[in-house]
């Protein structure tokens, strides 16, 4: 009996520092930093229709930049959390394993 109770002790020690040394998730949501242009008005000249047509482009390519960024970020998370996922269950199975040989 005292051997399994060192073991369960050692294995919670282990995953208490594992829980300690894994990254706090990110709290809040990211903002993008795109300056949104101010739409001219109809009665606008030729030249301020122009330069709100680029500014407008910039605005738009910068969001789209954003959000690829944003989604390769939560296609890196969602990989490291399905391997440390896979891990845990590896583990585990090996772990039950070597109790069930006793």
């Amino acid at each position: 009996m005292k051997p399994l109770f060192a073991l369960v002790l050692a294995f919670g020690a282990a995953l208490a520092y594992a829980q300690q040394s894994a990254t706090a998730p990110a709290t809040g949501a990211i903002k993008h930093a795109c300056e949104k242009p101010d739409p001219p008005g109809r009665l606008a000249s030729d030249t301020q229709k122009k330069v709100f047509d680029r500014t407008f482009k910039k605005y738009k390519e910068c969001i789209q930049k954003f959000i690829e960024d944003q989604q390769t970020v939560a296609k890196a998370a969602s990989e490291a959390s399905k391997i440390a996922y896979d891990e845990y269950n590896d583990f585990v199975t090996e772990y039950n394993k070597s109790i069930a040989k006793e």
